[in-house]
């Protein structure tokens, strides 16, 4: 049988992180999470849709986004960094939430609505070198916006970056008065004028459309925490339902005989708490809540009671001989039994190299594993209760009547 063919395309790819966010999620966690929601959906989305970008998927801080013109990327690019210089101005310093871009143009390949490639890969190398609050384009985009944007640019030269095979040219965009001369207001979603006739039955089939989809949505949601907060016979659970992909990384046993070694094992537990709340579907509570928990003999049950997990991650780092050994194993919290373990054994011939392979290795690991027991906890704990189930029913019909109100009204 023929290999498919790859799918490609030339793109204007922009990589946005958020700085210092391990430090911003360690000092006040809801708070923070909240704060750069509210930028998501205040800025970000508003002006993305003004420069007909889109956001390919979030990655816990950061973000990869689409544009259908280098120019409309730096644009959205210069102009939230200007509109977050403003908003910052009044928050105290060290709570503010600031980040790098990277932008670039290039070819990526297409796989559903994800993208990958070089052209999205030199655009997150491009993101690391730029300053807090700052826009860094490669030289294929300084090229195209050259002479369509009033811009002033620092050639920083070229530069070796990570898995990229050739130098890249770099410039940063200056955050001067040129810049800030191309911001324009955050336009929000423009609403249907109901002064007009014609308008008015379609405005009035919309709302009436999305205000069932939301009793639908609110029927569903009511559904599922009444089945996740039904009681066993006997087990004692938490009063909230725990979220599905959701595990506690609990900081990594030193093992090697200098007690001095530490440091490496905490950077290891560090390690895969950051790989792991990259991933929008995981929830990782931050190290300072986990950190009590080192060597102090609590149970499971208590773990996932306190901290709304369902998973836990513990392990131990040994260093001897120029070699490294770090074991990991997860946990399901519910039943008490050792979902996933594994050891890796490698050279340790740069720390900081190993620190990085181990965690990436086993966040990619540890998401399939919990992703696998999730199928088998749903397939095993059907709910008995039949006022969940007829609210679910109840919420499908009325799904599948404001679909179908909304397209009768287009």
């Amino acid at each position: 049988m023929a290999e498919a063919r790859i799918q490609r395309k030339l793109a204007a790819i922009l990589v946005a992180d958020v700085v210092g966010y391990s430090r911003l999620i360690g000092t006040d966690e809801t708070g923070t999470i909240k704060a750069l929601n509210a930028l998501r959906s205040e800025l970000f989305e508003p002006k993305a849709a003004q420069h007909h970008g889109r956001t390919v998927k979030l990655m816990g801080d950061g973000e990869l986004m689409e544009f259908p013109s280098i120019v409309d990327a730096v644009r959205f690019a210069v102009e939230v960094q200007c509109a977050l210089s403003d908003r910052n101005a009044s928050i105290p310093e060290d709570q503010r939430i600031a980040f790098r871009m990277g932008v670039n143009v290039g070819d990526v390949v297409v796989e559903g609505d994800d993208l990958y490639g070089d052209g999205v890969n030199i655009a997150a190398r491009l993101e690391a070198l730029a300053e807090p609050g700052g826009v860094c384009l490669s030289r294929s985009a300084r090229d195209q916006v050259r002479d369509r944007l009033d811009i002033d640019l620092t050639d920083m030269g070229e530069i070796d970056a990570k898995n990229i095979s050739h130098k890249m040219r770099v410039f940063a965009v200056v955050m001067n008065d040129k810049a800030r001369s191309l911001m324009s207001p955050v336009q929000a979603a423009s609403t249907t004028d109901l002064s007009t006739p014609p308008h008015r039955k379609t405005s009035e089939h919309r709302t009436w459309a999305w205000t069932v989809g939301g009793l639908a949505v609110l029927a569903a949601l009511v559904a599922g925490l009444w089945f996740w907060r039904l009681p066993d016979a006997d087990s004692t659970r938490s009063s909230e339902p725990l979220a599905p992909a959701s595990v506690a990384v609990l900081p990594f046993s030193n093992m090697s005989a200098d007690p001095q070694k530490v440091y490496f094992s905490n950077g290891v537990t560090e390690g895969i708490m950051l790989e792991l709340s990259r991933m929008p579907s995981m929830f990782v509570p931050a190290s300072n809540s986990t950190k009590r928990y080192a060597g102090a003999g609590v149970g499971l049950k208590e773990i996932g009671k306190e901290l709304g997990v369902r998973y836990v991650l513990d392990g131990s780092v040994q260093q001897a001989d120029g070699q490294v050994r770090i074991t990991a194993k997860l946990m399901e919290i519910e039943s008490g039994k050792q979902v996933w373990a594994k050891r890796y054994d490698r050279p340790l011939q740069d720390v900081f190299a190993v620190q990085d392979e181990i965690s990436t290795s086993i966040a990619a690991l540890l998401v399939a594993q919990i992703e696998q027991a999730d199928l088998q906890i749903a397939k095993r704990k059907p709910t008995s209760d039949m006022d969940a189930y007829d609210l679910v029913l109840q919420g499908r019909e009325l799904v599948n009547l404001g679909t179908t109100l909304e397209r009768d009204s287009r």
